[in-house]
């Protein structure tokens, strides 16, 4: 999930921090140095630089911190202020040197310890990060901040179980947090205390109702833990009313739509998707399959074909459009190659060997249709229409035995399988066994009157049957 990011303090906050400071070291300079000498002119460029850095010009300002520094190395001011905008500049290798060297000279400098480690997370120095949020921390036990800051990269660091007692800190310290309670949900999910993450995205959409990341929490929630689509819908739609081209988000709510049965609604948030990444594979399968439900075959084969292409070894793709050919469009030849690129690639695929099996029948390759029929039992013991699909394949192929076995056990599993009994029924004609016959007919009376009445119609003339 997109969660909100680790927090910084404001550059109006910065300036007024830097001012404080700036005036203790222009007095204990002035001590020093008589009016109008080097100490005045390094406070002059630190409040030029502050003026432009609140202005959010901060190249114009490091070049001023810099020249305060060329005067006077150790301003303490001037470091932490160009580390800080060394950050905003996204240069933050170039931050850490003046931070370490505003800490050597302040140790009890609890901000420049934050700013550290905003550069250290920026760089993945995860473990540096945390040692520095725990030090500003320490220091400065009452800022919420920076105990929001450290929680974050506890769970950015993959550390949940310590990420939650910081962000409880920081909600103690300042209870209407909404971030903070958002990421403690986030915490609790990755832990999966699932009903404590609910109630710290609900807590946080209470008190923060714009806040997209904790919709886009309680939906991933629903959505990936408890699977409970239903639920996991209206939270992602909040989310996408405050940031709509969030294709993640859009791609999740059309998948839940589709396992919910509502292929119409699934369509437009996958469109979106797709029009924010193009390229994404996953949408342009998902996309396919909503059109496959809503018959809308040529379209789900253009977005089959779509996700094959940007994803030549996509075997779920290759399934589903293997399913679409087969169960949908009739078309067996199609079905046949989708299944058998599915299956090269991934060979658990239950109902891909089923319907490689079924269209192998269809085509009069009854011999062909044993191996993979016995493979999708394999893979699903239970599977009582791959029983009755296999059972028909020895009829063809005159395993007459093995084709009785098939058929009696695909109706063990599955007593009131119509046409499982149908083709027992047939299998007892061709044997001339009339008794066995008439008894599944009348099972087929009440299952399936229209089969009993071809049943039956057999009996009298003596015919064979197709499933």
């Amino acid at each position: 999930m997109k969660r909100a990011l680790a927090l910084r303090l404001s550059i109006s906050s910065i300036v007024l921090a830097c001012a404080f400071t700036g005036g203790i070291a222009a007095q204990q300079e002035a001590r020093r140095d008589p009016p109008g000498n080097p100490a005045d002119q390094v406070s002059a460029l630190i409040d030029k630089g502050n003026a432009l850095q609140k202005e959010g010009k901060c190249d114009e300002a490091v070049a001023l911190y810099r020249q305060a520094l060329t005067a006077r190395p150790n301003s303490v001011p001037a470091l932490y202020s160009l580390g800080w905008c060394y950050n905003e500049l996204k240069r933050y290798a170039d931050a850490i040197g003046p931070l370490q060297n505003a800490i050597r000279l302040k140790a009890d400098y609890a901000t420049a310890h934050a700013e550290l480690a905003h550069s250290y997370r920026h760089l993945s120095r995860l473990e540096e990060a945390i040692s520095e949020y725990k030090e500003a921390a320490r220091l400065d036990a009452g800022n919420a901040t920076t105990f929001y800051n450290l929680g974050w990269t506890y769970s950015e660091a993959q550390r949940f179980s310590e990420a939650v007692p910081a962000l409880r800190e920081a909600i103690r310290i300042e209870p209407a947090n909404s971030k903070a309670h958002s990421e403690l949900g986030y915490a609790y999910r990755k832990l999966q205390r699932l009903d404590e993450a609910i109630v710290e995205y609900n807590e946080a959409i209470r008190n923060n109702s714009s806040l997209a990341s904790a919709y886009m929490g309680l939906g991933d929630v629903y959505y990936y833990d408890k699977k409970e689509y239903p639920k996991c819908v209206e939270p992602y739609q909040e989310a996408l009313r405050l940031e709509p081209n969030n294709a993640a988000v859009n791609y999740r709510l059309g998948w839940a739509l589709n396992e919910m049965e509502n292929y119409a609604g699934a369509v437009l948030p996958l469109q979106a998707a797709l029009r924010l990444t193009p390229n994404d594979a996953s949408a342009h399968k998902e996309l396919g399959y909503a059109y496959r439900q809503l018959k809308r075959f040529n379209e789900s084969v253009t977005e089959y074909r779509e996700a094959i292409r940007l994803k030549p070894d996509f075997a779920l793709a290759y399934k589903e459009m293997g399913d679409l050919y087969f169960l949908s469009m009739s078309n067996c030849a199609e079905a046949i190659t989708a299944y058998n690129n599915a299956l090269r690639l991934k060979q658990d695929y239950p109902g891909a060997y089923y319907g490689l099996g079924w269209c192998f029948n269809d085509q009069n390759r009854s011999a062909e249709a044993v191996s993979p029929l016995q493979q999708a039992i394999r893979l699903k013991p239970d599977y009582a229409e791959a029983y009755n699909e296999l059972g028909y394949a020895y009829g063809q192929t005159k395993q007459n035995n093995q084709s009785m076995e098939a058929y009696l056990q695909a109706i063990r599993l599955k007593p009131d399988y119509a046409l499982a009994h149908y083709n027992l029924g047939v299998a007892y004609v061709n044997q001339g066994n009339r008794s066995a016959a008439l008894s599944e007919y009348e099972k087929l009376r009440t299952l399936d009157p229209t089969r009993a009445q071809k049943l039956n119609g057999m009996l009298n003339a003596g015919e064979t049957g197709h499933h």
